[in-house]
C-alpha cells in the first residue's frame, strides 16, 4: 500500500474510533439512568452490538496495517 493508501487507511481508522467512542458515550450515559423502557433498553442492545462491530472492524485494520 502507498502513502496515499496508508494516510486513508489512518483516517479511516481514526474516524471509526470516534464512532466507537460516541457509541461508548451514549451507551454509558444511557445506562446511568435510572429507569429504561422496553424501547430503550433494545436500542442500547442494538447500539452495544454496533460498537461490538466497530470493535471488530477497528482491530481487523490493526493488524493489517
Amino acid at each position: 500500500m502507498g502513502r496515499a493508501g496508508l494516510k486513508s487507511a489512518g483516517k479511516k481508522l481514526e474516524l471509526l474510533k470516534e464512532r466507537h467512542q460516541t457509541l461508548d458515550d451514549e451507551i454509558d450515559a444511557s445506562a446511568k439512568r435510572r429507569w429504561l423502557s422496553a424501547e430503550e433498553r433494545m436500542r442500547i442492545k442494538t447500539l452495544k452490538v454496533r460498537r461490538l462491530r466497530l470493535r471488530d472492524l477497528i482491530e481487523e485494520m490493526e493488524r493489517e496495517s
